[in-house]
């Protein structure tokens, strides 16, 4: 804390702050960002605290700031250890003439003599006063924070050092919280909202808001800080957002005040347990401002809110029965506005391990919903409950696009009848055929082996298969897969009449895998490159991938599955048309291919016993007798049921593992363990349908607990590919959740997503954007460029800073994805670019991909633990499309590269704090051709580059 001022000299040093050298200035640079002294230069202060990052002037001080007080409380004494490094070296750099000679300088908000008087209550020389504030717990804060305002409130701080020494004496974290919404306009404060808020701001604070300094006081001292953090949230939403949030279109004047009271009482409840001068870098890691942010907004910037207040009382209800008269669709589709505030009540004021939940059906319902009808509300109700009760299942469908409220609440309907099984062995077995079939489905399209347009037919259809009051789908969900996944390339002529497939397979397994590899390009891309010609085949390198995974040896456990099917039907047959001995003969040949002959493969189950049971019976029935024929038939049903949930399971997991030398077991083995977790009574029947999790069970074997449905995010990682077998060349220091994010974002682009002409139009942005930033001159034209980009307050200082003290590094200031934002000057966002983006699931629940909109990624900061800060990071995959562009690689081909150089970037980027968003970005901007091209060259080798011999034929690259 820095001491107070001296009695005597307070006066004088006051008045030399009000009447000093800011009033000399130009009267454009009033408020403008001034420059303190760094003794020894930069370079020199990054190797005393052992920075690995590239410096940067204009935020190395904020940044050392950032990272010191994310550990130091309040009431710590200490100085962090990195600080204390730098610290040293500045005084030895101080004292040693000739380190002074190489001085740098570092941005300074307000002048020397106002840090001076109002912060430390002494005349600190300019060469000393990086290393006071750094000293300051409260003075570094303040820096922070001074760096949000904008110029003309600096400006108006420089007349008001009695208010600086009291934020720096008492309120330097408050003042941090709320410097973004802290903005002079004339003579009074401009709050989050503008003149239509007001009278909702003066309302909460007590004062008016031309008392701006009185205003600010009372912002900052009440309920702990806890408004100060709503007032700062506020004032990072876009004016459309603020007017939905504070209910400014009310007819109402009362209801903007009502509005606000009750949403500071919702940010206060999240926050019960921060305390502020703790920890003002923190944030709750979701909020009413995450919220407002994620909701879809209409062409106007409008934010959707689909229902009634009706619809979503039901949504949220503990128990919900669609022909319930209180909820019956005519009351549901009435109208009755939903307002932000009443919402945030509903979603925050439930307890708090509730509202994650609550908070992601929102923004599905956001995501997927147009307002709904007395004919949609049943099932729009039902598929927005289906998004909290069963999210694996949302989210395959989400991934897949299929956001239809039929089609959604259809399978959430298949699901709820699944989960009433209460025979595990039968629960079992039905849950892994459906989702092992949607599993299928859905990757099958991801990877082009499906036409789109067929996708929401085949989901409907699977989720309208029924099964019998046992929990047995008796058969019917065999004849579901071949008469709907059956690949067009597959011929059938080459299946005998037991149903078994000759060598090489081509019966059910073999389409699946066609179709799971996807349909190649025709004519093949061919493209040249160091010299040599590939045809492009990424369809081949897949499928290639796939049979290996699943081994030589396969039991082909799909191409029987039909057979044992057939095998039913015939005996079900009147008994002059049987052939017992016949049927006894395709049974004997399924099982033996099966291996349940000898039980390998079925340790565990009964599925063996039950063969052999049936397999007795026709024995019998063959030798004159008849009895137990009867119950044969059923049970062989039941075995396809075995084998069709068997081999679907096994495919599920060979889909997910990635390449087949980071596989340290067969897909069969492990598939074998997976564990859908129904007896487990801490989260009740709907396991199966949460997201999976990998664990070690009690035999010490890893295993899979949860549902088949995103098998292959959970198991991302080993997807990713090496480019060298040498350990990092430091400890990776990436959190987990934001590790976890980039690499599941590896895991979900798809190829067929991805087109050359989308990448030039993100390539073609970008560079314009790029351009842009660099004939930058001028303060002046830094604000404007900064505005342009939707900068952050404090990043819009600093580059106005950069602009005119620190032009090396105009270049990378920005991040690839303002560029892209700069670039486009204001167009809509082609939905289809999200192709090119990073994980959203922290920010949105979805499994989906997105490119993180216009916002300022300081909104997402201080939610730690939470991934967020990677899902705001897609510029690893626009620099890969800049680079693959460059190369004349089709773009389908960033899926493989991106699988290399993700693994790469969670592995040995430098972050030095939990939002060191800047240290991701420098890792990305040195990415350069050579390293692509060492990504490319693993592509040669087992991949989808194929070498063109000569003699073979190829359509040139266009």
């Amino acid at each position: 804390m820095p001491p107070r001022p001296t009695f005597l000299l307070l006066p004088v040093l006051l008045s030399l702050a009000g009447a000093g050298a800011v009033w000399g200035q130009n009267p454009e640079e009033r408020g403008r960002l001034g420059e303190m002294p760094l003794p020894g230069g930069l370079q020199a202060a990054l190797a005393a605290i052992d920075d690995p990052v590239p410096g940067d002037r204009a935020q190395f001080l904020v940044e050392l700031i950032r990272r010191t007080h994310q550990r130091i409380s309040e009431a710590d004494e200490r100085i962090d250890p990195v600080v204390g490094r730098l610290l040293a070296h500045l005084d030895r750099a101080t004292a040693d003439g000739k380190a002074a000679a190489t001085t740098d300088t570092l941005p300074l908000p307000l002048s020397a003599d106002v840090w001076s008087s109002a912060v430390f209550g002494r005349i600190v020389a300019p060469e000393r006063l990086a290393g006071a504030i750094l000293r300051s717990r409260n003075a570094s804060l303040l820096y922070a924070g001074l760096l949000s305002l904008d110029d003309e409130t600096r400006a108006w701080m420089e007349r008001q050092p009695d208010l600086v020494a009291d934020l720096a004496l008492r309120h330097a974290a408050a003042f941090l919280v709320a410097s973004p919404g802290i903005r002079l306009r004339g003579s009074a404060l401009d709050v989050p909202g503008g003149s239509a808020a007001e009278t909702a701001w003066q309302a909460l604070v007590g004062r008016r808001v031309n008392e701006p300094a009185a205003f600010i006081r009372a912002l900052l001292v009440q309920r702990e800080g806890k408004l100060a953090y709503f007032f700062g949230e506020m004032a990072r939403l876009t004016a459309p957002q603020a007017r939905f949030a504070l209910n400014l279109d009310a007819s109402d004047a009362r209801a903007p005040v009502a509005a606000a009271r009750r949403l500071l009482a919702v940010f206060e409840r999240i926050a019960v347990d921060w305390r502020i001068a703790d920890q003002p870098l923190r944030r709750p890691s979701i909020d009413p401002g995450t919220l407002l942010s994620e909701l879809r907004a209409d062409g106007e910037g409008e934010r959707q809110v689909p229902g009634t207040r009706a619809f979503w009382r039901a949504v949220l209800a503990d128990g919900w029965k669609s022909d319930g008269l209180e909820l019956a669709p005519q009351t549901i589709g009435r109208r009755d506005r939903v307002d932000f505030a009443w919402l945030c009540e509903q979603v925050f004021n439930a307890e708090p391990h509730e509202h994650q939940r609550r908070y992601r059906l929102v923004l599905f319902a956001s995501r997927a919903l147009t307002e709904p009808t007395p004919v949609t509300a049943v099932d729009a109700v039902e598929a927005v409950r289906a998004a909290g009760t069963y999210p694996a299942l949302v989210a395959a469908l989400e991934r897949a696009n299929l956001r239809d409220v039929g089609l959604v609440a259809g399978a959430a309907r298949r699901a709820a009848r699944l989960s009433r099984i209460t025979d595990e062995p039968n629960a079992v077995r039905a849950l892994a055929q459906f989702q092992g079939a949607l599993n299928i489905v859905i990757r099958a399209a991801s990877r082009g082996g499906l036409p789109p347009d067929t996708l929401p037919g085949i989901v409907s259809s699977l989720s309208a298969v029924e099964v019998s009051d046992r929990g047995d789908y008796e058969g019917r969900l065999v004849a579901w897969m071949g008469t709907h996944l059956r690949s067009p390339a597959a011929p059938v002529s080459s299946i005998d009449s037991s149903g078994i497939p000759d060598e090489p397979t081509d019966g059910m397994d073999e389409q699946l895998l066609r179709l799971l590899a996807g349909r190649p390009d025709d004519p093949p891309r061919v493209v040249e490159w160091e010299g040599n010609r590939y045809r492009v085949d990424l369809a081949q390198a897949e499928q290639r991938r796939l049979s290996r995974l699943i081994g030589e040896r396969t039991r082909a456990l799909l191409a029987s599955s039909p057979t044992l099917v057939a095998i039913a039907d015939a005996l079900s047959a009147p008994p002059a048309h049987r052939s017992i001995a016949r049927e006894a003969d395709r049974l004997e040949r399924v099982a033996r291919v099966a291996g349940l002959v000898d039980g390998s493969g079925w340790e565990g189950t009964d599925v063996p016993v039950r063969y052999r049971a049936a397999a007795d019976a026709l024995r019998r029935a063959g030798g004159g007798g008849t009895s137990g024929v009867d119950r044969v038939a059923p049970a062989l049903r039941l075995l396809a049921d075995d084998f069709l949930a068997r081999g679907l399971s096994e495919l599920s997991y060979v889909v997910a593992l990635g390449h087949h030398d980071m596989a340290w077991a067969p897909a069969r083995a492990i598939a074998g363990r997976h564990d859908f977790a129904l007896a487990t009574p801490a989260v009740g029947r709907l396991r199966p349908w949460g997201l999976p999790t990998t664990g070690i069970d009690k035999g010490e074997d890893w295993h899979v607990t949860g549902p088949l449905l995103g098998l292959d995010v959970t198991l991302a990682e080993l997807t990713l590919r090496r480019l060298s077998s040498k350990p990092p060349v430091r400890k990776p220091s990436l959190g987990p959740e934001d590790r976890r994010v980039l690499i599941d974002g590896a895991a979900l682009t798809s190829p067929v997503a991805l087109a050359d002409a989308d990448r030039r139009t993100l390539v073609g942005a970008i560079g314009r954007g790029r351009a842009r930033l660099s004939e930058v001159r001028t303060a002046r034209e830094a604000f404007a460029l900064a505005d342009a980009a939707r900068l952050s307050a404090s990043r819009r200082s600093l580059l106005a800073w950069v602009a005119t003290h620190d032009r090396d590094r105009m270049p990378v200031f920005l991040s690839l994805r303002e560029l892209l934002w700069l670039g486009l000057d204001w167009q809509p966002l082609d939905p289809r670019l999200d192709a090119w983006g990073v994980s959203a699931r922290p920010r949105t629940g979805c499994s989906c991909l997105q490119l993180f909109d216009r916002r300022q990624w300081e909104a997402i900061a201080g939610r730690w633990g939470s991934g967020l800060l990677a899902s705001a990071f897609p510029d690893l995959n626009l620099r890969l499309a800049e680079l693959l562009e460059d190369l004349g690689m089709p773009a389908p081909l960033l899926v493989p590269v991106l699988a290399a150089a993700t693994l790469d970037l969670v592995n040995s980027v430098a972050v030095r704090d939990r939002d060191d968003y800047r240290g991701l970005l420098e890792f990305v901007l040195a990415l350069d051709r050579e390293q692509v091209e060492q990504y490319l060259a693993l592509l040669t080798t087992d991949g989808p580059l194929v070498p063109i011999v000569d003699g073979a034929s190829g359509e040139a690259s266009r």
